[in-house]
């Protein structure tokens, strides 16, 4: 809950100038940015194996997009498959 509430205060409240400004000024926000978009375009990768590896739908894949909630319920869910 947390992770979605600072998300979503951030696309409320961020204003993407600054946040561009602070990209290409401080390599802090710079490598943390590529660092979220790599991790996030690992989850994704995979999720995308392991349901194609246990023949589930591909579509479960979308849910590696949300940092941490993604994974997790994609977890949950298949352990409840799996009982």
């Amino acid at each position: 809950m947390l992770t979605l509430g600072t998300a979503c205060y951030g696309f409320i409240q961020g204003h993407p100038a600054v946040y561009m400004e602070a990209f290409r000024q401080s390599s802090f926000v710079h490598i943390m940015t590529i660092d979220f978009v790599v991790l996030t375009l690992l989850s994704v990768i995979a999720i995308y194996r392991d349901a194609v590896f246990s023949r589930r739908s591909r579509v479960w894949a979308l849910t590696g997009v949300v940092p941490l909630i993604g994974p997790l319920v994609y977890l949950v869910a298949d352990r409840r498959s799996a009982a």
